[in-house]
C-alpha cells in the first residue's frame, strides 16, 4: 500500500521490549492517525507480542499475542485514528526480545491511501 501524505511530517517512536509488562508506546495528545506498526524480534527467540488501542476502560487489539520468528520484521500498513487521550500499548512475553515502532501523523494531518505495489 502506498500513502500520499499532505499537511505534515510522519511521526515515529520506538520502545524496546524485553518481559511481559505492558507498556505504552504513545498517548495521543489530539486527533492522531497512525499509519504503519513495525516489530522487530531482536534477540535470536520466538516471543509474542500484543498491540492493543486502549481508550478509557475499553481495549481493542490490534494483534493479539501474535508469534514472532527469531529475526521476523513484522510490518502492520494500516490506519487507525485516534483521539486525545487513546494510548496505544505494547505487551510482549516472557523473556522476548522486540523493538517496536509506531508511524503517526498528529494534528489535522491527512494521510490518503490508495492500493499499490511496493
Amino acid at each position: 500500500m502506498s500513502y500520499t501524505v499532505n499537511g505534515g511530517a510522519i511521526l515515529t517512536e520506538c520502545i524496546s521490549l524485553s518481559d511481559d509488562t505492558p507498556t505504552d508506546l504513545m498517548t495521543a495528545s489530539g486527533k492522531t492517525l497512525i499509519v504503519a506498526l513495525y516489530v522487530a524480534e531482536t534477540g535470536g527467540g520466538t516471543p509474542s507480542v500484543t498491540i492493543e488501542k486502549f481508550s478509557g476502560a475499553m481495549s481493542c487489539h490490534l494483534l493479539k499475542d501474535k508469534a514472532l520468528q527469531a529475526g521476523e520484521l513484522m510490518l502492520l500498513d494500516i490506519l487507525i485514528n485516534f483521539k486525545t487521550g487513546d494510548i496505544l500499548r505494547v505487551t510482549g512475553s516472557p523473556g522476548g526480545s522486540m523493538d517496536v515502532w509506531v508511524s503517526y501523523l498528529a494534528g489535522d494531518k491527512t494521510a490518503l491511501g490508495s492500493p499499490g505495489w511496493r
